[in-house]
């Protein structure tokens, strides 16, 4: 699957020189770019600027006219790429392309016996000016992975095929505390409504393949409600739903060939314990891990006024799709 690539500050010229020849298009890249004889014009007299600021010896202006034509060049190649599904950050690399994102996906749920889930995915993937700001904006955050879902809707009618990708060959069966109570908490009018068309709508949601933040660790239910949920929302994050840990925990071991993800651990620093606190109720929240010592993933039912030091909670970011 895809990963997603943190922002890099731009390399800087060193001199009038290097200022033009890295603002001058590479050779063919006008061509693949698809300039319109407007952009293309526009792009050859800022050149000739820079080429007479050079001859001047005037550095400044060299730089200046390096950045002008640089970030033309860039919004160009982003409008063009971004209009062929490929999202690319403000250096114009590609951090998420959208055909792969949906083939990949689509084979992840055949794969796995989720052909419902496959089908319910959309043609293609389009997003606004506004959910593409947001996209770059959690890359730079630290979200490097981005899984593709169907709407809330599809995904609770098929609770029961996702519980299978918690078995592993070789492990024991998954433990469920509370099937009723997760099943209701998945299902709760008020958690829909944290995912687009309150559950209606397939979305993209980006997490951290990093370890669950040490901040988010030690608290009651009662006490993250309040503290997590500031947190979350100062960085414009959602929880985890039970569904999406279903599905990124089997998309991790295989990428990883262990549990590292979401693996328990008696030390509190190294426990990927996880609250999913876009499953919860005003009786509890689901959390869940896998244990070494069981060899299973747990799925359990934190109540409000239990303190687990090593339990924390994965923060993610939805994106809604056209």
């Amino acid at each position: 699957m895809p990963r997603l690539t943190p922002e890099r500050p731009p390399k800087q010229p060193a001199s009038p020189r290097q200022a033009l020849e890295m603002a001058r298009p590479r050779r063919g890249e006008v061509a693949k770019l698809k300039l319109t004889p407007e952009e293309d014009k526009r792009i050859k007299e800022l050149l000739a600027q820079a080429k007479r600021a050079e001859d001047e010896d005037r550095m400044q202006d060299a730089l200046e006219l390096y950045l002008r034509v640089k970030a033309q060049v860039l919004e160009i190649k982003a409008k063009t790429h971004e209009s062929s599904s490929a999202i690319l950050d403000k250096e114009g690399k590609e951090i998420v392309n959208m055909e792969n994102l949906r083939t990949d996906w689509i084979k992840f749920y055949n794969d796995h016996g989720l052909e419902d889930l496959a089908n319910a995915l959309p043609k293609s993937i389009k997003l606004s000016p506004e959910a593409v700001s947001r996209l770059r904006e959690a890359a730079e955050q630290g979200f490097d992975q981005v899984i593709l879902l169907p709407s809330p809707e599809i995904q609770n009618q098929s609770f029961d095929p996702l519980i299978n990708l918690t078995k592993y060959p070789g492990e024991n069966e998954p433990y469920i505390w509370n099937k009723e109570e997760a099943k209701q908490a998945i299902q709760d009018p008020e958690n829909l409504k944290l995912r687009p068309e309150q559950g209606k709508k397939a979305y993209l949601l980006l997490y951290q393949s990093n370890p669950v933040p040490q901040e988010t660790k030690g608290k009651t239910f009662a006490a993250a409600k309040q503290e997590l949920d500031k947190l979350f929302g100062e960085g414009k994050w959602n929880g985890l739903t039970l569904q999406e840990y279903l599905i990124l925990q089997r998309q991790e071991f295989e990428a990883n060939k262990d549990h590292s993800f979401d693996e328990y651990s008696v030390s509190a620093e190294q426990s990927q314990w996880t609250w999913l606190l876009d499953s919860r109720a005003p009786s509890g929240c689901v959390d869940a891990s896998w244990h070494p010592g069981d060899r299973r993933v747990g799925l359990g039912w934190g109540e409000p006024g239990i303190s687990r030091p090593r339990l924390g909670a994965r923060p993610a970011v939805v994106v809604e799709i056209l």
